[in-house]
């Protein structure tokens, strides 16, 4: 019995101690108790402050097909987990108002901290409205961290559209830099082509030269032939034999021009696939010059996907 009695007292200076040193700890560091309370209180009263922000993807004026809804949700999902980024809410805290509360100022993560205050909430699933608010907040206080946040946002979401930007003309200006200089080299390939060498140390023809020979030739010899016909059967050997004269020595120029062209052709497989190569680089540096075209425009006038329907008051 007296053992029983002497537990009790023991028990009672336990509780009592465990009071005291609460109440210690409640005096000397009050905000990390007090803060959970106000979240507690203050979350429960009344509506907390909230922004609407409304996404709308700029209109491209370059583009003729309807707007694909698939790349848009994406694109806000991202966008969603952007706006609760570390880098926003750093920004955000910078802020002197923000960053001088006591919520944020004694805590060891005061972007997590600030994270887990605020509440971003899509109002219709098949819109692309949100709303943003901050919870467990003073109202003045809470409405300032809401705009400031949204304006970090804004600002950063900027600040990357005009980076990305930038790197897709870089990637367009380096792929018509390549295009042209592969180009080139095409055209240098094909004039080679087109020089046609009549002997190891003679000079150099081109092979249209030759066909144009070729072709003046065929025309000058079917003159001939046709004078040569217009004549009467019985004409004098003595008119003849000049017009004779000039259909041999045309008939050998023929041959010599065929056999030349026949030399000069027998790389027309390497050539042709050659033109048909700078037909297709042609085509898509044109591509290219128009898609850089299309983002130089752009990148003049960057717009904002996001559009703040009403600030948190």
């Amino acid at each position: 019995m007296s053992h029983s009695i002497r537990v009790v007292p023991i028990a009672i200076l336990l509780v009592v101690g465990v009071l005291v040193v609460s109440v210690t700890k409640l005096v000397l560091q009050p905000e990390p108790f007090l803060s959970a309370v106000r979240s507690s209180v203050l979350s429960d009263t009344g509506n907390p402050p909230t922004a609407h922000l409304l996404y709308t993807t700029p209109p491209d004026p370059f583009e003729q097909s309807p707007e694909d809804r698939q790349p848009t949700q994406l694109q806000f999902q991202n966008q969603l987990q952007l706006m609760t980024s570390d880098r926003v809410l750093s920004a955000a805290l910078l802020d002197r108002t923000i960053g001088s509360l006591d919520l944020f100022n004694d805590a060891e993560d005061p972007v997590q901290v600030l994270r887990d205050h605020l509440k971003i909430r899509r109002v219709d699933e098949s819109s692309l409205l949100i709303e943003i608010s901050a919870h467990g907040l003073p109202q003045p206080q809470g409405a300032r961290v809401v705009n400031t946040v949204v304006d970090e946002f804004i600002k950063l979401d900027i600040e990357l559209t005009l980076a990305r930007s930038r790197a897709i003309l870089e990637r367009l200006e380096a792929s018509r830099s390549e295009l042209g200089t592969l180009l080139q080299s095409h055209f240098d390939e094909l004039t080679r082509y087109e020089q046609f060498s009549l002997s190891a140390d003679g000079p150099s023809v081109s092979r249209s030269a030759i066909e144009a020979e070729l072709l003046d030739c065929l025309a000058q010899l079917r003159r001939v032939r046709l004078d040569r016909a217009a004549l009467p059967p019985d004409a004098d050997p003595d008119a003849l034999a000049p017009i004779d004269r000039q259909e041999a020595e045309l008939l050998a120029e023929r041959d010599r021009l065929a056999k030349l062209n026949l030399r000069a052709n027998l790389d027309a497989p390497r050539r042709v696939m050659l033109q048909g190569s700078i037909d297709q680089l042609l085509e898509l540096r044109s591509q290219v010059e128009a898609s850089l075209w299309r983002e130089q425009l752009l990148d003049k006038n960057p717009r904002p996907p996001w559009t703040v329907i009403s600030p948190a008051e």
